[in-house]
C-alpha cells in the first residue's frame, strides 16, 4: 500500500549536496546534510566510489561542507564548524587520517580552493567594515566583547 509523501517525509530526507571530482581517481567528495527531530543540521562529507560504495570521510559530531580536492587528488580542503563556531578551513588526506584546522580566521571562511600546480589554497572571509586585516578585525571584536552595535536606518 502507498501513501502520500508527508513533509516529515521530506524532512526525514538525507540532502545530498553538490558532488567534486577527485583528480586522477574514479571518486567523488560529496556534502550529505541531514536534520535531527530538533531541526539542528548535521552535515557529513563522503566519497563515493563510480561503483556506488561510499566511504565516510568527516566525523558525525561537527559540520562539515564545500569539499575541493587538490589538483593531484591526495587532499580536499573544506569548511568545518562545531556547535556555534564560525566554519574554518581544514585539510584531510583523502586516503584516511584526521582532519586539520589550517586557519583561524575571526568570522570564518565563506569558501576555500586550492592554487592550481601548488600545494596552496585561496580562502574567502569576511572581515568588519573599517577593519581590512585579519588583525584588525580580530582586535576590534575582542574590544567590542559580547556588546552588539547598534544599526540605524531610515527603512
Amino acid at each position: 500500500m502507498t501513501r502520500p509523501i508527508t513533509p516529515e517525509d521530506l524532512w526525514n530526507m538525507a540532502r545530498v549536496g553538490q558532488p567534486e571530482h577527485v583528480p586522477a581517481t574514479t571518486t567523488c567528495v560529496v556534502p550529505v546534510v541531514r536534520y535531527d527531530e530538533d531541526g539542528e543540521p548535521s552535515s557529513i562529507i563522503y566519497q563515493v566510489a563510480r561503483n556506488g560504495t561510499t566511504t565516510r570521510l568527516t566525523s558525525t559530531d561537527r559540520y562539515a561542507t564545500s569539499p575541493v580536492p587538490n589538483a593531484d587528488g591526495t587532499q580536499m580542503a573544506f569548511l568545518s564548524k562545531h556547535g556555534d563556531e564560525k566554519p574554518q578551513v581544514h585539510v584531510m588526506a583523502l586516503d584516511g587520517g584526521e582532519a586539520s584546522k589550517v586557519a583561524d580566521l575571526p568570522l570564518g571562511a565563506k569558501y576555500a580552493t586550492w592554487v592550481p600546480s601548488s600545494n596552496s589554497l585561496i580562502v574567502v572571509a569576511p572581515l568588519l567594515r573599517g577593519f581590512p586585516t585579519i588583525d584588525t578585525t580580530t582586535a576590534e571584536l575582542a574590544e567590542r566583547g559580547d556588546k552588539k552595535r547598534p544599526v540605524i536606518t531610515e527603512d
